[in-house]
């Protein structure tokens, strides 16, 4: 069917959103007829050229250009607005939004609204209402540092680390935003008190099964010299004082300072029982845990 006459447009057609819809349709038909390409229609309509193609076959199906504008053209919605507030109301009541299982509301939404969806649609649902990130991957353990855990754990799987010094450095900071949580774009932005200056101080813990070292605070960095002036306060007479000359040991991490050439000339000087930590294995310190609390 061909339509010879210009399209008329009349301002009844901007009474509503429907009509201003109605009458884009109605466009495409028109320079359809005229044999105008999907591309023009497309870069003068702005309107996808799949959606033309499905416009343009509706079209020719009814032989009428009073198209059903409450047709859907695209693929149906999996998910009705009562489905995307089910979801809404599944974050807002959950106790922590840093741990949002899209597995389990992919459950819920099956349970409670018989919607089998994948977690890929409901991922989509939060990226456009909101901010969400995946959690941070964690490096995994190379072939050669599992070795060297297992050797590690294997050689001391009888040791009681009774004279052990365990040692750590940590840095507490007043202020520290580095979780991310999830926030709706339509929330007002999540603000916390930051304090001015931004302090911080860095310290150094130290303990054994029958001695606790005090807590030492380290100015500025931890380089070489300041954690050899560090452990000059406390080593080796601690060790030798508590447990008796050369029998005791003491025990670190493989932080650059604490591998330095002139540190571990320093430690065989001055420590002869020296345990050999495996890389990637802060876990296998106990020092860790009283971080933690």
């Amino acid at each position: 069917m061909q339509m010879e006459e210009e399209f008329q447009v009349c301002d009844e057609c901007f009474e509503s959103d429907e009509k201003s819809l109605a009458l884009k349709y109605y466009m495409v038909i028109n320079l359809h007829s005229k044999r105008v390409s999907y591309n023009q229609i497309s870069e003068q309509l702005s309107v996808n050229k799949g959606h033309i193609s499905k416009i343009v076959n509706i079209f020719h199906q009814d032989s009428d250009v009073l198209i059903d504008i409450r047709q859907n053209i695209s693929r149906p919605a999996c998910l009705d607005e009562n489905d995307l507030d089910f979801i809404r109301e599944i974050i807002d009541s959950s106790e922590d939004r840093f741990q949002i299982n899209l597995t389990l509301i992919k459950q819920q939404l099956f349970k409670e609204k018989s919607k089998n969806v994948s977690v890929q649609t409901i991922l989509n649902y939060l990226n456009a209402i909101g901010r969400f990130k995946l959690p941070y991957t964690i490096p995994c353990l190379s072939s050669k540092n599992q070795e060297k855990r297992l050797e590690f754990c294997e050689y001391h799987q009888n040791d009681k680390f009774s004279n052990v010094f365990f040692t750590d450095e940590s840095q507490f900071q007043v202020f520290q935003n580095s979780q991310r949580i999830f926030q709706f774009y339509d929330e007002q932005f999540i603000q916390k008190p930051k304090p001015n200056p931004n302090l911080w101080i860095l310290v150094w813990g130290c303990f054994s099964r029958n001695k606790k070292v005090p807590l030492e605070i380290v100015t500025g960095k931890i380089d070489s010299n300041n954690y050899i002036s560090l452990l000059q306060k406390h080593f080796p007479h601690v060790g030798n004082k508590l447990y008796g000359n050369n029998n005791w040991r003491f025990q670190q991490d493989n932080t650059p300072a604490h591998k330095s050439y002139k540190t571990l000339e320093w430690l065989k000087d001055n420590m002869t029982r020296l345990i050999k930590h495996p890389p990637q294995s802060p876990d296998l310190n106990p020092v860790e845990i009283i971080w933690l609390k």
